[in-house]
């Protein structure tokens, strides 16, 4: 056999190997290895090989049907593995620092979080607040489990090429090589970083790694201090080419208003994000804010109209740009929901352009606390289990 067939026969066992695992993961429900044979289309010794294998790599794992009234006895089921390949998320945000050890079944195998103010606290600082939360995780973490990387969620511009974080005004970094401080606190494997906002959407767009939820196509928006986004289709996060797309919160909704962080002049996060609306409404929480919304508050009422005409102004630019009807509130924006969603879908059938045409919708939902470690752990793992071979090949 030639160099040229052997390779082509291991690409297509590579490629056959995804397609089993893939059939696995998007079935609504588990399925058995005559099901995963049918769904790729081959023989069941062919099909029940490409299982043996991805159960010996710990990415999947058989369990016992429930006893059915049928004849004969039931197939055995094939579902993620729990706790046997899992990765580490870390959030460092404006108000906290969370860490948690996700498994590809999506199982919390450890979590700690640190709730502080971290603006201001320097990088370096950061990465060993992290590195000690992560040391104590691992203290909980049978030893056994397969670590295939520790991935980033932090609230700023992040280079997809470099991951290199560009600029994070909310926590006052500049520039910051955040993979190089981890490795230099002792953090080894596999180092990634994201945009916080793309990992909490990609919660949103998954229950569990590789595993979509009912949310495929949407526009998400969420209120921490700032205003973070993400957009995405087809239950993929769109970043853009380098990394820098879903940036609403420095959409510019007031050409000659208020300064921003980021050094510009009237941007979303100026009127909608957490931090601004609480200054305007002269309270310290949005809790407080919105007691007061309760009793009538005028002040607080006002800063409420000021963020839904802002909101309104910026989501229906990318609306009538990227033709998406689902908009997902997150954040403060979620648990202002009953009195954000309504004069804000009122606010975007006056601004966009089909709105007339076809429906749209606003969803709140309520993120857990370090969500976006969640998240960050997921993006590790959607690596994995889209390229078992490779990272079958890595780990040998």
């Amino acid at each position: 056999m030639t160099r040229q067939n052997t390779v082509h026969q291991e690409s297509l066992r590579s490629i056959n190997i995804g397609l089993a695992l893939q059939s696995i993961l998007l079935s609504k429900t588990p399925p058995n290895r005559a099901q995963v044979a049918a769904s790729i289309g081959a023989a069941r010794s062919t099909a029940g090989t490409l299982v043996d294998e991805l159960i010996s790599w710990g990415l999947i794992e058989e369990r016992e049907a429930p006893e059915q009234r049928k004849r004969g006895r039931p197939g055995k089921l094939l579902v993620p593995s729990s706790g046997k390949v899992a990765a580490i998320g870390v959030e460092i945000n404006v108000a906290i620092l969370a860490v948690k050890v996700i498994d590809v079944a999506g199982n919390v195998l450890a979590k700690r979080f640190i709730y502080d103010d971290f603006r201001g606290v320097e990088p370096p600082r950061a990465v060993d607040m992290a590195m000690g939360l992560i040391e104590e995780c691992l203290g909980e973490t049978d030893a056994e489990v397969n670590l295939v990387g520790t991935s980033f969620a932090v609230p700023g511009m992040v280079d997809s090429q470099t991951e290199h974080i560009l600029v994070a005004p909310n926590l006052g970094w500049p520039a910051v090589d955040l993979v190089g401080l981890a490795r230099q606190a002792g953090l080894s494997g596999k180092i990634s970083v994201f945009n916080e906002a793309d990992c909490a959407a990609l919660t949103v767009s998954q229950n569990s790694p590789g595993q979509p939820s009912e949310l495929q196509d949407f526009l998400y928006v969420s209120g921490e201090v700032g205003i973070g986004s993400a957009y995405v289709t087809e239950g993929v996060v769109r970043t853009g080419k380098h990394g820098w797309a879903g940036e609403l919160g420095h959409v510019c909704v007031d050409a000659v208003g208020a300064p921003c962080a980021c050094g510009s002049t009237g941007c979303l996060e100026v009127y909608a994000g957490q931090r601004a609306m609480c200054a305007a409404a002269q309270v310290a929480s949005i809790e407080e804010l919105l007691s007061k919304l309760k009793l009538g508050d005028k002040r607080c009422e006002q800063t409420v109209r000021k963020a839904v005409v802002s909101l309104g102004v910026a989501i229906s630019a990318a609306m009538n740009l990227l033709d998406i009807s689902t908009i997902v509130f997150g954040g403060h924006l979620g648990r202002l929901a009953d009195y954000l969603v309504k004069p804000t879908m009122e606010e975007l059938r006056t601004r966009v352009l089909w709105g007339d045409l076809s429906s749209f919708n606003i969803i709140p939902i309520r993120l857990d606390s370090g969500k976006r470690a969640t998240g960050a752990a997921f993006a590790v793992l959607n690596q994995v289990l889209k390229n078992p071979a490779a990272f079958a090949a890595s780990a040998s």
